[in-house]
């Protein structure tokens, strides 16, 4: 075996101080507990897979979570002792520096730090800050490579160097940019394909009508498509609008014959704006499985859809990143009290009881202005949807009780993304899908349908065919005799199959005569009650007393006294 050539720029370090804070947080990434890492089992796994230099970074949730002086405090933590592991092993390892984002002035004074005094090889920017985005959210995170020429912004999750071992991959992108189908034995050269084609055509659209972004952005989460519209491209709106532009009606057609086709049938983007190389549409249409169900009649998220009314479900996916659907309960503004958040304006919006704990949704600004268009009381009864990082609950306590919230914070309105009651049910999975992906599930709930009418009608009268003339039903049979289950005839009512498992009456014979006994004499005792397998005695029995016996109430207490004197004691 030759000499190790090969630089990992994906290379998660776990320091321990960082795994105990997560651990005294209730924190659980991704619902698993933190691996173990250590220099030694990095550089044999390294040596393993042909790696010879391996770049360390710290992956999701970071280290901001309401508090900016902790987070620059593990920030700090974090990149020093990434700089002492590459310090004892420079030729094995590099590091990426933690920075304290949302936090900009910590995360400058930071990446300042890191890069000049630590020599990081680079910063990593997570896809999603406290609620707050990147630049770019098509991956879970991004790495910014410095080099003499700029900095460079690398989607490290998906990128493909030759001599990689291809058809293996641990993630398959975020799903508004992905083809239908892909799968994770599609990891090769031509994994970029189709985000090429999705995001240049979209661009395109935008500068032939810009206001599209804001009816399709779905919380800030793509540009203009999304998985439901690759799933199903002729009742996408998305591309029923595009090809009412002239212009791109041709490109659309285009890449809804891409989408319908197999991931490996994907051309270039060159070959895609020269119209070369696309794929046949009703070829592809016709080499699908027929009975397999529509991918239109569900809905394809980013990420994981919970219920906003269910409050342990939420609770139970802190530092993960979910989908919250839900209708508005309340809508208050406040200010913040805890953390950098301090004397900060904000807007809360609750999806529980307004007396009990429940899932709150955050947006913070540093002045009322940044509210402008945050909810307002107007929003109450509306469905929403927003995706974001789950922050730990906190407890609001008062004089008479204690409330926990847990949910998502943001610091960007337009991140919460109004939708239709249709389209929420559709998310929850509730409903059929609405509009356009209705019709690809029409057929499927049809035969559902009249499979259940069937079913109800077997159960009521054993007649499938309701509204047709009943057969004959045949006379009971003799009751001397049970019927098997295995010989009953069809069609007979329920009565009468009672009526065949009931036993068979006996005879009725001659009363026989009765002779009196002579009565023996008992001993007087007192009459016993039975509980049970416990005998009761009667001076032990609780006997019922009138209104008139009752124990006359109990003076008082100085504290009961009080409470009634404000009205909050009975």
């Amino acid at each position: 075996m030759g000499r190790p050539y090969r630089i990992d720029t994906h290379q998660h370090i776990v320091p321990p101080g960082y795994a105990r804070w997560m651990l005294e947080k209730g924190i659980r990434p991704g619902g698993v507990g933190l691996p173990s890492w250590s220099e030694r089992s990095a550089l044999k796994f390294m040596d393993r897979h042909d790696v010879q230099t391996g770049i360390l970074s710290l992956s999701t949730p970071g280290v901001y979570f309401g508090d900016a002086a902790e987070a620059r405090r593990r920030a700090r933590e974090i990149n020093e002792y990434s700089a002492e592991v590459v310090a004892a092993r420079p030729e094995r390892f590099g590091f990426f520096a933690t920075l304290t984002l949302p936090d900009v002035q910590g995360a400058l004074a930071e990446a300042q730090y890191a890069l000049d005094t630590l020599l990081a090889d680079g910063i990593v920017l997570l896809a999603n800050n406290a609620g707050q985005s990147s630049p770019s959210r098509a991956s879970s995170s991004q790495c910014v490579m410095v080099s003499p020429k700029g900095l460079k912004l690398v989607d490290y999750d998906g990128v493909f160097v030759p001599g990689m071992p291809a058809d293996f991959s641990s993630e398959t992108g975020h799903k508004h940019f992905q083809h239908p189908r892909r799968a994770l034995s599609h990891f090769g050269p031509a994994i970029d394909r189709f985000s090429f084609i999705a995001v240049d055509l979209s661009l395109a659209a935008l500068i032939e009508d810009p206001s599209l972004h804001r009816r399709f952005r779905h919380g800030g989460e793509t540009i203009l498509f999304r998985a439901n519209d690759f799933a199903d491209p002729d009742g996408s709106e998305v591309f029923g609008f595009l090809r009412r532009l002239g212009k791109l009606r041709p490109a659309a057609e285009n890449f809804a014959a891409i989408c319908r086709a197999d991931v490996a049938a994907v051309p270039s983007l060159a070959d895609f704006r020269a119209c070369r190389a696309i794929p046949s549409g009703t070829a592809a249409a016709a080499s699908a499985p027929t009975t397999a169900r529509p991918r239109a009649s569900r809905y394809i998220g980013p990420s994981p859809v919970m219920r906003a009314e269910d409050f342990a479900a939420v609770a139970g996916c802190v530092g993960q990143r979910i989908e919250l659907v839900g209708q508005v309960r309340g809508v208050k503004r406040g200010i913040g009290e805890h953390g950098d958040r301090r004397g900060k304006p904000c807007v809360l919006v609750d999806f529980g009881p307004p007396r009990g704990d429940g899932v709150r949704v955050s947006v913070w600004a540093e002045n009322q202005a940044q509210l402008r268009d945050a909810p307002d009381e107007s929003w109450v009864g509306r469905w929403v949807s927003i995706v974001g990082l789950v922050e730990p609950p906190h407890t609001e306590r008062s004089f008479w009780r204690a409330r926990t919230r847990v949910g998502i914070g943001t610091e960007n309105p337009r991140e919460i993304d109004p939708i239709s009651e249709d389209e929420a049910r559709f998310r929850l999975r509730r409903g059929n899908a609405p509009a356009a992906s209705r019709a690809a599930a029409r057929p499927a709930a049809a035969m559902a349908a009249g499979a259940n009418r069937r079913l109800v009608a077997n159960l009521l009268d054993g007649n499938p065919n309701r509204g047709m003339p009943a057969p004959p039903r045949l006379a009971p049979a003799t009751p001397a005799v049970r019927a098997a289950p295995s010989q009953r005839p069809a069609g007979r009512s329920n009565q009468a199959i009672l009526q065949a498992l009931r036993p068979p009456a006996a005879a009725v014979s001659p009363p026989k005569p009765v002779v009196a006994a002579p009565v023996r004499q008992q001993p007087l005792r007192p009459a016993m009650a039975k509980a049970g397998s416990v005998v009761i005695h009667p001076r032990n029995r609780a006997t019922p007393r009138s209104r008139s016996a009752a124990r006359p109430p109990e003076e008082p207490t100085p504290w009961q006294r009080v409470l009634r004197l404000f009205g909050g004691g009975t």
